[in-house]
Parts: structure tokens; C-alpha cells; sequence
């Protein structure tokens, strides 16, 4: 359970003016937020109440109180270069929450009988079952997203319904959040914690930066004849290399986890007389799924796991009969695009995740 309580007051200020020969817009601010957090897991891993159960016993609450403050400022200048051309700049530092799931699900201890060497090594009977790991699902301890982000862009009107931008920026993270490990004491079966034992969870990653372009064009086809003036398309292409401080088996620099390099979007419209039609392309190449221990223990290099590059298509179609009555179908992921997860090598796959495509039919009735 999970218990979060947040203050927070900000202010802004607008401003307008012209800079020689161009007009602007700006605005800048602040925002300050207190979070107080309560977080209370259960432990599990105590005796079996019965034989042929599955279920654990509970070792009882643990109980973690924790606050924070944040001071956010941020700055945003639009100068309109010519009626059709805007250049604008931004900086803001961003506090992104995390989701409840990341920092509350249980402790679930693993047990071994301790066997003749490590009885005598730690001063137990051979038969007491001893801690040999665990498994935490959620870290009361996670510092939230923290990120100071830039952002320049240029965006051209060409036409009424139409736009071409370019735009770079830079995110440099303070905190990130990746699969990991820590060390703490676990009880053995008697209750008693003897030593520190590698715990899988959640852990915050080192600092890290995100830097990128993105071209982006959208148009409406309104000057085309007839039924043809009624499509549309938006195409937009990101290049976001990105590094995150950790290495993998050949001390390559690895990214920030669930970055793609490169990523893309493609959707084609159609809106005309009540019919409205829309298919989408989304591209995403490789990106960083997790990050496990060494292969090598101690070589202070990590095991990647990857996800291959992806590729998936949705469509939509409605028809207004009326004014109060829709008619619509819609399908996601209809070629059945799925993801192959490899650890370090490509060919060493380790998980295939098969998504099915999802189709939906229906009327919308308006009163």
C-alpha cells in the first residue's frame, strides 16, 4: 500500500514584445512540490501452512516513511521569424512520478536448506532453511524521473494546413529507474537475519542524457479535387541516441533503458462527408529492455537484454449516418507484429512476446 501526499505552488509570467524587426511570445515560471510518501510491503517467505500449499506465510509489514522537494523552473520564447516561420527555445526540469507498482509489491524471500558447509560457516543446524535471495516488486527507496530537458525548434507554415518542423533536444537525466539488484538482510526461516543477499527490483540508474533531432511534416491534401481533398498525411522521423553509464560483455556504452535510437511514425487520413478513415505505421528499432548481473561476476559489465526492432499497424474507419448516429471499425496491430527479446548476441533470444492483431466494431449514439 502505497500512501502519497503532495504540496506544491508555482507561478508564471507572461511576456510579448518585439525583439528588432520580430514579434515573441515568452513565458516563464516555477513550480515547487513537496511529496510525502508512505510505503508499506508485505514479507513473504515464512513456513508453508500446509504441505501441498503454494503460498507462502507472511513475515509481517515493512514499513518505509520518506518525503522530498522539488523546485521546477521552466522558460519558453516563441519569435515569429515571418508570418509562416516560428522559431521557438524551451528549458524546463521535470519531476516525472512513479507509478505506484514501482515502489510497493512484496518482498518474496527464497529459502534452501543450509546443508553441512554453510551451516558451520554461519552457526546453524544444516536443516534450518536459510535465505539464499529474493525478489521485491517495487523499491520504497526509488528517487523519481528527474530530467532538465532543452528544446529548439523551427516550424514552417507552408500552406493552411500544412507544416514542416525541425527540432533538437537534450535530456539530461538526474534519475533514472532500471531492472537491477540490491544487497540487504534477509531472515532466515528462524527469523533471523544473518547476511546481505542479492535482492532483484527496481533500482534508479545512473545519470544519463538523451540527445536528438526530429523532422516531422503533416498536410492536409484540402487542394486537391473532389473525393481526393479529403486525405491527409503526417509523417515524423526521431534519431535519439542516448547513454546511461552502463556497459555491456564488451564494455560497450549502453542506453537508456526502453530508448530506441531511431523511431518513426507514418499515418495516412481520410475526413470527408461524415467518413473518416485512418491508417497508422509505427517503427521502433532496437531498444534496451533490461539490465542483469554480469556474466562474468565482477568484470563490472552487464548482461543486456534487447528488444528487436518492431514495426506495427493499426487502421480505423467510422461513417456518420446522421447527426446522432456513428458507425465504426477499428484494428490494432493487424499484421500481428511481435517482439523478440535477446540477451547481449541476436541470435540468443530468450522470450518471443506474440501479440495478437484486435479488431473492434460499434455504433456511437448521440442524445
Amino acid at each position: 500500500m502505497v500512501t502519497e501526499e503532495t504540496q506544491t505552488a508555482y507561478f508564471q509570467l507572461n511576456f510579448a514584445g518585439e525583439l528588432g524587426d520580430y514579434s515573441y511570445t515568452a513565458n516563464a515560471g516555477a513550480q515547487y512540490i513537496k511529496t510525502d510518501l508512505q510505503v508499506v510491503s508485505h514479507l513473504v517467505g515464512g513456513d508453508r501452512p500446509c504441505t501441498l500449499c503454494t503460498a507462502q506465510g507472511d513475515l509481517g509489514l515493512d514499513i518505509v516513511d520518506r518525503s522530498y522537494t522539488d523546485l521546477l523552473p521552466s522558460a519558453n520564447i516563441a519569435v515569429n521569424i515571418t508570418p509562416d516561420v516560428i522559431l521557438r527555445a524551451a528549458y524546463a526540469k521535470t519531476l516525472t512520478s512513479m507509478d505506484l507498482d514501482d515502489l510497493a509489491g512484496g518482498l518474496s524471500i527464497g529459502r534452501s536448506r543450509a546443508g553441512d558447509v554453510l551451516a558451520a560457516e554461519l552457526g546453524v543446524e544444516p536443516d534450518l532453511l536459510v535465505a539464499i535471495n529474493g525478489v521485491q516488486n517495487g523499491n520504497p527507496e526509488l528517487e523519481p524521473w528527474r530530467a532538465d530537458n532543452f528544446n529548439l525548434s523551427a516550424e514552417w507554415y507552408f500552406s493552411d494546413s500544412g507544416l514542416i518542423s525541425l527540432a533538437w533536444f537534450k535530456i539530461d537525466l538526474e534519475t533514472t529507474i532500471e531492472s537491477g539488484e540490491v544487497q540487504r538482510f534477509l531472515p532466515d526461516a528462524d527469523g533471523v537475519s544473518r547476511r546481505k543477499l542479492p535482492v532483484a527490483t527496481n533500482v534508479n540508474g545512473k545519470g544519463s542524457t538523451i540527445d536528438g533531432i526530429e523532422i516531422a511534416y503533416q498536410q492536409a491534401f484540402d487542394f486537391l479535387p473532389g473525393f481526393w481533398s479529403g486525405f491527409g498525411a503526417s509523417l515524423n522521423f526521431t534519431y535519439a541516441p542516448s547513454e546511461s553509464g552502463n556497459v555491456d560483455f564488451y564494455g560497450n556504452e549502453l542506453p537508456v533503458q526502453d530508448n530506441s535510437e531511431k523511431s518513426g511514425n507514418a499515418v495516412l487520413w481520410y475526413e470527408k462527408d461524415g467518413l473518416q478513415f485512418r491508417l497508422a505505421g509505427n517503427y521502433r528499432s532496437d531498444r534496451l529492455d533490461r539490465v542483469t548481473g554480469p556474466i562474468i561476476p565482477d568484470s563490472g559489465t552487464s548482461t543486456p537484454f534487447w528488444v528487436k526492432p518492431t514495426f506495427y499497424v493499426d487502421i480505423s474507419a467510422s461513417y456518420d449516418i446522421n447527426d446522432s448516429v456513428n458507425v465504426y471499425i477499428s484494428g490494432s496491430n493487424i499484421t500481428e507484429e511481435f517482439e523478440n527479446v535477446y540477451a547481449q548476441w541476436e541470435d540468443n533470444v530468450v522470450t518471443q512476446n506474440i501479440f495478437e492483431s484486435r479488431w473492434t466494431i460499434g455504433t456511437r449514439i448521440r442524445f
